[in-house]
């Protein structure tokens, strides 16, 4: 028998069913270079949200998943890179070449939506469609690590004891994690030599500095693509000798470097993972020394109450 506005038993029970839970957006923050007259982060993130509701813009105090645009022209073509950095920091990179930035910049904003949520509106859809999907077709994903290993070369000017300036080299190894709004990590060892009389004798005192210098910076920040800049804290342990020259019986006196200081370091893209670097920051001697000789008795050289340092060279990041 059956009544008018009866419910089914499988009516019954589908309204019964909780309803399932809504999936929270991921925070998402962009970055954008590209030449004049191609797009911008607010309009790839437009894009993107067109094929998924599943992003949201990041907070200021989140980390979010980053998403690293390169636009570059070359010729009549324009190349795109897409480098996709998860929370934990692990980077896929997605190239695709096109005739116009709109065309690549299309391309890119589904992969990335993709990325983020396989079920996003594809390329499948006439509105979204790609004029040249061939040519547009993401490369393969790459995996890169979350800290490379990098190390360098650089000819250094520093003043170790007054008022002399000293001149020398250092090498360094470190583990590097690449530059951006808010990441950037490094932390680096440097092997550093520098003497006073490398290329001309000096009058009064022969100095020689030797010590070993950790560094750690915390943050970095990626300028056009190319340039990134990071401020450090250092901290240096080392061997001070010093030689008397103006006097009959030369005698050497060697000491202990104890220091704390902070620096600024550029650096400029060169490819093929090697970069030209400037170095500029200064340290407060912990342990100040005063070298004195004898005929007449008189103060030669002191340990500055802050030491200058000016460096250039090159690193090479594997």
């Amino acid at each position: 028998m059956a009544f008018g506005g009866a419910v089914s038993l499988l009516e019954l029970v589908v309204a019964l069913l909780p309803a399932p839970a809504p999936v929270a957006p991921i925070p998402v923050k962009i970055e954008l270079a590209a030449p004049s007259g191609c797009s911008d982060s607010s309009a790839f993130y437009a894009r993107v949200r067109e094929r998924t509701e599943r992003v949201r813009p990041a907070l200021s105090s989140e980390r979010g998943v980053e998403l690293r645009v390169q636009l570059t022209r070359s010729g009549a073509k324009v190349h795109g890179e897409l480098r996709l950095i998860d929370e934990d920091g692990a980077t896929d990179t997605r190239e695709v070449e096109g005739t116009t930035c709109d065309e690549v910049v299309a391309a890119l904003s589904l992969t990335a939506a993709l990325a983020l949520d396989p079920s996003a509106r594809g390329a499948s859809e006439p509105a979204l469609r790609v004029p040249s999907a061939p040519r547009a077709r993401p490369a393969p994903a790459r995996r890169v690590r979350p800290f490379r290993v990098e190390v360098g070369a650089r000819v250094v000017a520093a003043e170790v004891v007054s008022p002399f300036t000293s001149l020398g080299g250092a090498v360094s190894l470190r583990l590097t994690r690449p530059a951006g709004p808010s990441s950037g990590t490094s932390f680096g060892l440097d092997l550093v030599h520098l003497e006073n009389d490398l290329f001309a004798a000096a009058e009064d005192i022969a100095v020689s500095f030797t010590a070993l210098a950790l560094s750690a910076c915390p943050l970095g920040w990626e300028l056009g693509g190319v340039f990134e800049l990071r401020p450090c804290a250092v901290l240096a342990g080392g061997r001070l000798a010093a030689t008397g020259r103006s006097v009959g019986a030369p005698d050497s006196a060697v000491r202990s470097w104890w220091s704390a200081g902070a620096l600024a370091r550029a650096s400029a893209d060169l490819g093929s993972d090697v970069a030209v670097e400037l170095e500029a920051g200064a340290s407060v001697p912990l342990l100040r020394r005063r070298f004195v000789i004898d005929a007449p008795p008189r103060q030669v050289g002191e340990t500055p109450a802050i030491s200058a340092l000016l460096a250039l060279g090159a690193s090479y990041r594997f």
